[in-house]
């Protein structure tokens, strides 16, 4: 459930060189401003800057060693907080009272589906008091972000070593959350302790905000001929259909004509209420909880009439 945590604190800095750690200054105008520290096993951070010691971590790294697999209890987020604390101590001081304020909040689940299917899905949709465009990266990645808040979706499985040539069916959705955002979504004027009910309530809330079109199902090539004819694709003012079959013999398109004429094109869509019910996330996942947008071995004959007609506009 939570990935990535940064935390300001009262431990106080021992500015010596630790065995296990690097260190990084930053000066300004030739003095040291800051510092900051990188535990080499785990990548835990701890920055000093301005009298001001903050620690950054991914809690799952912290327990499991990686973070494809899920924090799914408050149990495992305590100890991983407590963890944390022992890893940062060894550079730090901790008072009699020491404290957490919560500047950053990673909140992420995985669900099992096509990464193909989310991007054609969401590519128009623009998220609530977002100004910036959805972007995505390589096919992989379908992001929105503004300076408080990040939500995307990738594919996990092709994230880790010995993935990254196919494509898996996990996907992780990710928001990143900090500054008024963060604030806003907890409902709180400052966070100090993380609860595991409360950042599932967050991370569903901000998925339910995605409104993913119902896609065509593509049983086979007829159905993109479907397409074209139903939504009046057009290329330069001249009706797609035609382009879409003009290497075939006169007989055959005569036939997928009267064929598309009277033809039903059925759609079925991606139910994110169903993924994340509102008493909690699932526990196992089941592909009989989950609503594949198309059939996975006919999307390539989508996309691959879709890009046609796009070059070849872009041509013209």
């Amino acid at each position: 459930m939570i990935d990535t945590v940064k935390f300001q604190t009262n431990f106080s800095i021992n500015h010596k060189k630790v065995p296990g750690w690097k260190s990084k200054a930053y000066r300004e105008q030739g003095k040291i401003t800051g510092r900051r520290f990188t535990h080499t096993r785990t990548g835990l951070t701890v920055t000093w800057y301005a009298g001001n010691t903050y620690v950054e971590t991914s809690l799952p790294k912290l327990l499991f060693g990686s973070n494809g697999r899920l924090i799914t209890s408050q149990r495992q987020i305590e100890k991983a907080l407590a963890l944390a604390d022992t890893i940062a101590s060894e550079i730090t001081s901790a008072p009699l009272r020491p404290f957490k304020r919560f500047t950053r909040v990673d909140l992420a689940w995985q669900i099992m589906g096509r990464i193909d299917d989310f991007i054609l899905a969401l590519f128009q949709f623009k998220y609530p008091h977002i100004q910036k465009p959805t972007r995505i990266y390589m096919s992989e990645t379908i992001l929105w972000h503004s300076r408080d808040m990040s939500l995307k979706v990738y594919d996990k499985l092709r994230e880790l070593k010995g993935w990254r040539k196919r494509n898996g069916d996990i996907l992780r959705i990710e928001i990143k959350l900090k500054g008024k955002r963060l604030k806003t979504d907890f409902n709180v004027l400052s966070l100090k302790r993380l609860d595991f009910d409360q950042c599932y309530r967050v991370l569903r809330a901000a998925v339910l905000k995605l409104c993913p079109i119902p896609l065509p199902k593509i049983p086979n090539k007829l159905s993109i001929y479907q397409l074209a004819a139903k939504h009046g694709w057009k290329i330069d003012g001249t009706p797609a259909l035609p382009f879409l079959t003009r290497e075939l013999n006169r007989d055959y398109r005569k036939r997928i004509n009267s064929q598309v004429a009277g033809a039903v094109l059925s759609k079925c869509g991606i139910d994110l209420r169903k993924q994340f019910p509102p008493n909690g996330p699932h526990r196992v996942f089941r592909r009989n909880e989950i609503s594949y947008s198309m059939p996975p071995s006919r999307l390539a004959d989508f996309v691959l009439a879709f890009n046609k007609i796009r070059s070849a506009t872009s041509s013209n």
